[in-house]
């Protein structure tokens, strides 16, 4: 047997209003003013809050209740940093935007200053990952987000000769890189500094020469 949901007129659940029944539904009116119909069992089980203007971005004003509740997550500090208080990853805030997850940084950069070209990066000034103020943002290539990353202090890995189990040199990497990567070359390069052709591959993955002569990481993970 169907179960029954009860809802009293009048009553309250979210941002909708029970206005009365309607072919099996019940008539709510929105707090932005947009009626509709929802089944009861929805409305009891609070599953429905709105007309959909606050979750759906196919409607007029579902960008102006994003922008409040993306705001709302914000702490301002005396620093000037403005850091997100939300969901996290690595420190960077994320969040559910259009039907995808973003971070935080992106969606106010571009709220601001417009699409972000193809292939650029969102780098912080401020130094402070969940900072999402957009005047400490700036747009950067992909080289020039890594070499900020080292030049602050960000990077956790210890490289080249700086790490202890390290069996090439940046000079060592910078020969590899200067030549091609054939399988004959591989296992030529592989064998004068007694690594593995798996490493040399992983060298021609994760770095490259900059245009001046900087050994610069592309990738920390292969």
């Amino acid at each position: 047997m169907k179960r029954k949901y009860f809802v009293p007129i009048g009553e309250k659940i979210g941002y909708l209003t029970v206005l009365g029944t309607k072919k099996g539904l019940y008539e709510c009116e929105c707090e932005c003013g947009q009626k509709t119909h929802v089944k009861g069992g929805y409305l009891v089980q609070k599953r429905v809050f709105s007309c959909g203007c606050r979750s759906n971005p196919h409607k007029d004003r579902y960008l102006e209740y994003f922008k409040e509740k993306f705001w709302g997550n914000v702490q301002k500090t005396a620093s000037g940093c403005w850091e997100w208080l939300g969901n996290k990853r690595n420190g960077y805030g994320r969040v559910g935007y259009k039907g995808k997850l973003h971070t935080c940084t992106r969606v106010a950069w571009e709220w601001v200053n417009g699409k972000i070209p193809e292939g650029m990066f969102i780098c912080h000034k401020c130094d402070n990952p969940p900072c999402i103020n957009p005047e400490h943002l700036f747009l950067g290539n992909r080289t020039q987000n890594i070499r900020d990353c080292f030049a602050k202090g960000r990077n956790k890995s210890v490289l080249g000769t700086k790490n202890p189990n390290s069996k090439l040199t940046e000079e060592n990497i910078r020969k590899i890189l200067s030549c091609s990567l054939s399988s004959f070359e591989k296992e030529r390069l592989a064998s004068e500094f007694n690594v593995n052709k798996e490493t040399i591959r992983r060298i021609f993955k994760m770095y490259e020469i900059s245009q001046d002569n900087t050994l610069v990481r592309t990738k920390y993970t292969v």
